[in-house]
């Protein structure tokens, strides 16, 4: 499933590779946490105080890619809802990154389908880009 194309963002230029970044939000949150706690040599696993900025971690994300244009990039965002989310996922979509925003488990308050919405994705991507451009395609984690 290709993410929705802004009027800013030309089509892909299909000579080149086309590049599909899947995040999942509350690991990119919680790896955050601990790398973070660790850099600044805390005493605990996680900083509890430390945000995500998705600016910086699209900058991060995109490096590799730097000769690569924006238009043959496609990167979603995968979270959940939760009080006060709504200006983060906003902000997001602004980058031009997709998000696949999910409601909790009612009863657990845990996220379930998080996961499995970005397995599927990623594989009906895959195999759409393999048939279309008669080419491989590869799972990079």
């Amino acid at each position: 499933m290709s993410p929705p194309q802004s009027d800013s963002i030309p089509d892909p230029d299909f000579s080149k590779p086309i590049v599909r970044i899947y995040v999942d939000n509350s690991n990119a949150w919680i790896q955050g946490q601990r790398t973070y706690a660790e850099k600044q040599k805390l005493c605990v696993d996680l900083d509890p105080t430390w945000r995500l900025n998705p600016d910086a971690l699209r900058a991060e994300l995109l490096r590799p890619f730097g000769d690569l244009p924006l238009s043959n990039i496609y990167m979603t965002l995968y979270g959940s809802r939760s009080p006060g989310s709504g200006t983060l996922w906003k902000a997001v979509e602004n980058m031009h990154i997709r998000t696949v925003v999910l409601d909790r488990n009612r009863n657990t308050g845990k996220e379930k389908a998080v996961d499995t919405s970005l397995t599927m994705d990623l594989g009906l991507a895959l195999g759409s880009d393999v048939e279309l451009r008669r080419t491989r395609g590869a799972v990079v984690h």
